[in-house]
């Protein structure tokens, strides 16, 4: 079963949810996301004084962040 706009969940005469369509991105979408991001990278990789970082910095980054 397909829902459209949304459909609501009521028990009891109270709404306790509502199903709404999932959003999904179709995959001309996707590619252009893709793109973009690509060109976001080396746009970024071209800037002075760039470097990017190293396996060990995103460790402890991530690291960081977990305490």
């Amino acid at each position: 079963m397909r829902k459209t706009r949304s459909d609501e969940i009521v028990w009891r005469d109270e709404t306790v949810g509502r199903i709404v369509p999932d959003g999904r991105s179709t995959k001309m979408q996707i590619r252009q996301a893709v793109n973009d991001l690509r060109r976001l990278r080396e746009e970024i990789a071209g800037r002075k004084g760039f470097t990017p970082l190293t396996d060990q910095e995103i460790r402890e980054a991530i690291e960081a962040g977990t305490r």
